[in-house]
């Protein structure tokens, strides 16, 4: 309970008294999945300085990373990112926690997540333009079972946030992982740094 109310005092007595940093609740929650969706950002500081883990999941396979990322609390998710939270762990259904931030349409928590792969979020882009309206689900050009040319196309236009073209490429099955050929950002971290809102709710 006093992890639900931020409180920090009546933590430390309870762990002198032989509490367990790893503990859960009837749900199968850690400490950590209890404060981190809470955004009590002094109390994951601290269970992270005690050593929580990071890696644990709950019955359903739920990690304090995806509890976090589902409630938009971006700077717990800074938090356990720093510490070493593995964002590609996913849950008993498949999701990992970038799954959780789009389900609750986080943009901001999803860019986290998306640009924490690499040191600086870059922006790809290509060569020429592409017309409105073009078929790229039936396109010879576009490679999208592993990015190639589908993945550029999907990165030019989540930059521009052309959602009829990024419709287009989703149709086809363009690769979503797709990092252009320089090795930079994704389609949704093209779209979530030039602030296209509706290309980073397609994608």
């Amino acid at each position: 309970a006093s992890i639900e109310r931020g409180e920090l005092g009546p933590f430390r007595q309870w762990m002198s008294a032989g509490g367990k940093i790893d503990s859960r609740d009837a749900k199968g929650r850690t400490l950590l999945m209890v404060a981190s969706p809470l955004g009590h950002t002094h109390i994951v500081a601290e269970l992270l300085a005690r050593g929580a883990d990071l890696s644990l999941q709950q019955f359903q396979g739920v990690t304090a990373l995806m509890f976090a990322a589902l409630a938009g609390q971006v700077q717990v998710v800074q938090q356990l990112l720093d510490a070493g939270a593995q964002k590609e762990l996913c849950d008993c259904r498949g999701l990992t926690a970038m799954d959780y931030a789009r389900l609750k349409k986080h943009m901001h928590v999803q860019f986290l997540l998306e640009t924490s792969m690499t040191s600086m979020a870059t922006e790809s882009s290509v060569d020429g333009s592409v017309s409105v309206g073009t078929d790229y689900a039936s396109s010879d050009q576009a490679d999208f079972s592993s990015g190639g040319t589908g993945g550029e196309l999907l990165i030019a236009a989540a930059s521009t946030g052309d959602t009829k073209q990024i419709a287009s490429l989703l149709y086809g099955r363009v690769c979503l992982d797709y990092r252009g050929a320089d090795g930079g950002g994704t389609a949704l971290a093209s779209a979530c740094a030039h602030v296209q809102e509706d290309a980073v709710q397609l994608l």
